[in-house]
Protein backbone atom coordinates (compact mmCIF):
# COMPACT_ATOMS: atom_id res chain seq x y z
CA UNK A 1 0.00 0.00 0.00
CA UNK A 2 2.85 2.34 0.83
CA UNK A 3 4.37 1.69 -2.62
CA UNK A 4 1.04 2.40 -4.32
CA UNK A 5 0.66 5.59 -2.29
CA UNK A 6 4.15 6.71 -3.25
CA UNK A 7 3.43 5.99 -6.95
CA UNK A 8 0.15 7.88 -6.71
CA UNK A 9 1.91 10.82 -5.10
CA UNK A 10 4.53 10.87 -7.88
CA UNK A 11 1.82 10.84 -10.54
CA UNK A 12 0.03 13.73 -8.85
CA UNK A 13 3.26 15.74 -8.70
CA UNK A 14 3.96 15.02 -12.37
CA UNK A 15 0.39 16.03 -13.26
CA UNK A 16 0.67 19.26 -11.25
CA UNK A 17 4.03 20.02 -12.89
CA UNK A 18 2.51 19.39 -16.34
CA UNK A 19 -0.41 21.68 -15.61
CA UNK A 20 1.99 24.34 -14.35
CA UNK A 21 4.04 24.11 -17.57
CA UNK A 22 0.89 24.31 -19.69
CA UNK A 23 -0.31 27.38 -17.76
CA UNK A 24 3.08 29.07 -18.14
CA UNK A 25 3.04 28.35 -21.88
CA UNK A 26 -0.48 29.80 -22.17
CA UNK A 27 0.52 32.96 -20.30
CA UNK A 28 3.58 33.34 -22.52
CA UNK A 29 1.42 32.91 -25.63
CA UNK A 30 -1.00 35.56 -24.41
CA UNK A 31 1.88 37.95 -23.81
CA UNK A 32 3.15 37.35 -27.33
CA UNK A 33 -0.32 38.02 -28.75
CA UNK A 34 -0.80 41.26 -26.81
CA UNK A 35 -1.23 44.34 -28.96
CA UNK A 36 1.37 46.72 -27.56
CA UNK A 37 2.43 48.86 -30.52
CA UNK A 38 1.02 52.31 -31.29
CA UNK A 39 1.75 54.40 -34.37
CA UNK A 40 1.68 58.21 -34.20
CA UNK A 41 1.18 59.91 -37.56
CA UNK A 42 0.82 63.51 -38.67
CA UNK A 43 2.61 66.73 -39.45
CA UNK A 44 5.99 68.04 -38.28
CA UNK A 45 4.84 68.16 -34.64
CA UNK A 46 4.87 64.36 -34.64
CA UNK A 47 8.59 64.45 -35.36
CA UNK A 48 9.12 67.21 -32.78
CA UNK A 49 8.41 67.84 -29.10
CA UNK A 50 4.75 66.83 -29.07
CA UNK A 51 5.41 63.51 -30.82
CA UNK A 52 8.36 62.73 -28.57
CA UNK A 53 6.34 63.42 -25.43
CA UNK A 54 3.52 61.20 -26.64
CA UNK A 55 6.10 58.51 -27.39
CA UNK A 56 7.63 58.75 -23.89
CA UNK A 57 4.21 58.66 -22.23
CA UNK A 58 3.07 55.63 -24.22
CA UNK A 59 6.30 53.79 -23.43
CA UNK A 60 5.65 54.39 -19.74
CA UNK A 61 2.27 52.74 -20.24
CA UNK A 62 3.99 49.67 -21.69
CA UNK A 63 3.57 50.43 -25.39
CA UNK A 64 6.11 50.61 -28.17
CA UNK A 65 5.49 53.84 -30.11
CA UNK A 66 6.46 54.54 -33.71
CA UNK A 67 6.33 58.09 -35.09
CA UNK A 68 5.52 58.71 -38.76
CA UNK A 69 5.50 62.42 -39.58
CA UNK A 70 5.66 64.62 -42.66
CA UNK A 71 6.41 68.32 -42.37
CA UNK A 72 3.77 70.79 -43.66
CA UNK A 73 1.31 67.98 -44.36
CA UNK A 74 -2.35 67.61 -43.45
CA UNK A 75 -5.70 66.77 -44.99
CA UNK A 76 -6.01 69.82 -47.27
CA UNK A 77 -3.06 69.48 -49.64
CA UNK A 78 -3.10 65.88 -50.85
CA UNK A 79 -1.34 67.11 -53.98
CA UNK A 80 1.66 67.83 -51.72
CA UNK A 81 1.51 64.70 -49.56
CA UNK A 82 -1.23 62.09 -49.89
CA UNK A 83 -1.95 60.59 -46.48
CA UNK A 84 -4.50 58.17 -47.91
CA UNK A 85 -1.72 56.66 -49.97
CA UNK A 86 0.86 56.94 -47.16
CA UNK A 87 -1.16 54.97 -44.58
CA UNK A 88 -0.78 51.83 -46.70
CA UNK A 89 2.95 51.95 -45.91
CA UNK A 90 2.47 52.16 -42.13
CA UNK A 91 3.89 49.24 -40.13
CA UNK A 92 0.43 47.97 -39.13
CA UNK A 93 0.49 44.39 -37.86
CA UNK A 94 -0.96 41.90 -35.40
CA UNK A 95 0.52 43.82 -32.45
CA UNK A 96 -0.78 47.23 -33.50
CA UNK A 97 -3.03 48.52 -30.71
CA UNK A 98 -3.97 51.81 -32.35
CA UNK A 99 -3.00 54.87 -34.34
CA UNK A 100 -2.85 58.44 -33.02
CA UNK A 101 -3.39 61.08 -35.72
CA UNK A 102 -2.16 64.62 -35.14
CA UNK A 103 -2.58 67.07 -38.01
CA UNK A 104 -4.55 70.21 -38.79
CA UNK A 105 -2.32 73.16 -38.02
CA UNK A 106 -1.32 73.30 -41.71
CA UNK A 107 -4.86 72.81 -43.02
CA UNK A 108 -6.53 76.28 -42.92
CA UNK A 109 -6.04 76.82 -46.66
CA UNK A 110 -7.64 75.72 -49.90
CA UNK A 111 -8.41 71.98 -50.17
CA UNK A 112 -7.04 70.30 -53.27
CA UNK A 113 -9.68 67.98 -54.73
CA UNK A 114 -9.10 64.56 -56.20
CA UNK A 115 -10.42 64.25 -59.78
CA UNK A 116 -13.40 62.17 -58.62
CA UNK A 117 -14.33 64.89 -56.08
CA UNK A 118 -14.52 67.71 -58.61
CA UNK A 119 -17.97 68.83 -59.65
CA UNK A 120 -16.56 71.55 -61.89
CA UNK A 121 -13.20 72.17 -63.52
CA UNK A 122 -11.97 73.84 -60.37
CA UNK A 123 -9.42 71.73 -58.47
CA UNK A 124 -9.87 73.64 -55.22
CA UNK A 125 -12.32 74.40 -52.43
CA UNK A 126 -11.21 77.83 -51.24
CA UNK A 127 -10.65 78.47 -47.54
CA UNK A 128 -13.58 80.91 -47.22
CA UNK A 129 -15.95 78.75 -49.28
CA UNK A 130 -19.02 77.44 -47.42
CA UNK A 131 -18.16 73.93 -48.64
CA UNK A 132 -14.75 73.90 -46.98
CA UNK A 133 -15.89 72.47 -43.63
CA UNK A 134 -18.07 69.66 -45.10
CA UNK A 135 -15.24 68.61 -47.42
CA UNK A 136 -12.69 68.69 -44.60
CA UNK A 137 -14.95 66.65 -42.29
CA UNK A 138 -15.25 64.10 -45.07
CA UNK A 139 -11.46 63.92 -45.24
CA UNK A 140 -11.37 63.15 -41.50
CA UNK A 141 -13.90 60.36 -42.01
CA UNK A 142 -11.99 59.00 -45.01
CA UNK A 143 -8.77 58.77 -43.00
CA UNK A 144 -10.49 56.98 -40.11
CA UNK A 145 -12.13 54.53 -42.53
CA UNK A 146 -8.84 53.93 -44.36
CA UNK A 147 -7.01 53.09 -41.11
CA UNK A 148 -9.78 50.82 -39.85
CA UNK A 149 -9.89 49.03 -43.20
CA UNK A 150 -6.19 48.24 -42.76
CA UNK A 151 -6.99 46.49 -39.48
CA UNK A 152 -6.24 49.21 -36.94
CA UNK A 153 -8.28 48.41 -33.78
CA UNK A 154 -8.45 52.00 -32.53
CA UNK A 155 -7.95 55.45 -34.07
CA UNK A 156 -7.51 58.59 -31.93
CA UNK A 157 -7.70 61.92 -33.76
CA UNK A 158 -6.03 64.75 -31.86
CA UNK A 159 -7.33 68.21 -32.64
CA UNK A 160 -4.64 70.85 -33.30
CA UNK A 161 -3.28 72.41 -30.12
CA UNK A 162 -4.81 75.79 -29.33
CA UNK A 163 -2.86 78.52 -31.11
CA UNK A 164 -2.52 81.89 -29.43
CA UNK A 165 -1.83 84.23 -32.34
CA UNK A 166 -4.96 85.86 -33.76
CA UNK A 167 -4.15 85.26 -37.42
CA UNK A 168 -4.25 81.48 -37.01
CA UNK A 169 -6.91 81.12 -34.34
CA UNK A 170 -9.93 81.01 -36.68
CA UNK A 171 -8.24 78.28 -38.71
CA UNK A 172 -7.56 76.31 -35.54
CA UNK A 173 -11.18 76.61 -34.39
CA UNK A 174 -12.56 75.46 -37.75
CA UNK A 175 -10.21 72.46 -38.00
CA UNK A 176 -10.84 71.45 -34.39
CA UNK A 177 -14.61 71.65 -34.91
CA UNK A 178 -14.43 69.57 -38.09
CA UNK A 179 -12.42 66.86 -36.34
CA UNK A 180 -14.75 66.75 -33.35
CA UNK A 181 -17.76 66.30 -35.66
CA UNK A 182 -16.05 64.09 -38.23
CA UNK A 183 -16.20 60.54 -36.79
CA UNK A 184 -20.01 60.59 -36.76
CA UNK A 185 -19.85 59.88 -40.48
CA UNK A 186 -17.41 56.98 -40.18
CA UNK A 187 -18.37 53.51 -41.37
CA UNK A 188 -21.00 52.21 -38.92
CA UNK A 189 -18.93 49.08 -38.21
CA UNK A 190 -15.90 51.21 -37.29
CA UNK A 191 -17.50 54.21 -35.57
CA UNK A 192 -16.93 52.81 -32.07
CA UNK A 193 -13.23 52.43 -32.88
CA UNK A 194 -12.68 56.17 -33.50
CA UNK A 195 -12.15 58.80 -30.82
CA UNK A 196 -11.42 62.52 -31.05
CA UNK A 197 -9.34 64.02 -28.25
CA UNK A 198 -9.46 67.78 -27.86
CA UNK A 199 -6.10 69.45 -27.18
CA UNK A 200 -7.07 72.60 -25.28
CA UNK A 201 -3.63 74.15 -24.84
CA UNK A 202 -0.06 74.15 -26.04
CA UNK A 203 1.13 72.40 -22.86
CA UNK A 204 2.17 69.27 -24.74
CA UNK A 205 4.47 71.18 -27.06
CA UNK A 206 5.85 73.55 -24.43
CA UNK A 207 6.82 70.69 -22.15
CA UNK A 208 4.46 71.52 -19.28
CA UNK A 209 2.94 68.05 -19.47
CA UNK A 210 5.67 65.45 -18.81
CA UNK A 211 5.26 62.37 -20.92
CA UNK A 212 2.99 63.92 -23.50
CA UNK A 213 -0.69 64.79 -23.64
CA UNK A 214 -2.12 62.71 -20.76
CA UNK A 215 -5.66 62.46 -22.17
CA UNK A 216 -4.41 60.95 -25.43
CA UNK A 217 -2.13 58.51 -23.65
CA UNK A 218 -4.83 57.38 -21.22
CA UNK A 219 -7.39 56.96 -24.00
CA UNK A 220 -5.12 54.86 -26.17
CA UNK A 221 -3.84 52.81 -23.24
CA UNK A 222 -7.40 51.94 -22.18
CA UNK A 223 -8.46 51.14 -25.75
CA UNK A 224 -5.53 48.83 -26.35
CA UNK A 225 -5.70 46.71 -23.21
Amino acid sequence: LDKQAREGSKQERRLRAKRKREKAALIAARKREKRDEIIIIGSSSVKGALGRRLEIGLEREGFKATRWGRSASGLSRMDYYDWFDAVTDLPIGDKTAGVIVYMGVNDPQGIWLYPHERKTRDKWVRWNNSQWSPVYRERVVMLINALCALGVPRVAMLTPVDVRWTGCRRGWLVCASCKLRGPGGANAAWRSRAAVIHCTSTAATRGDSPGGHPTAITSLAKAAT
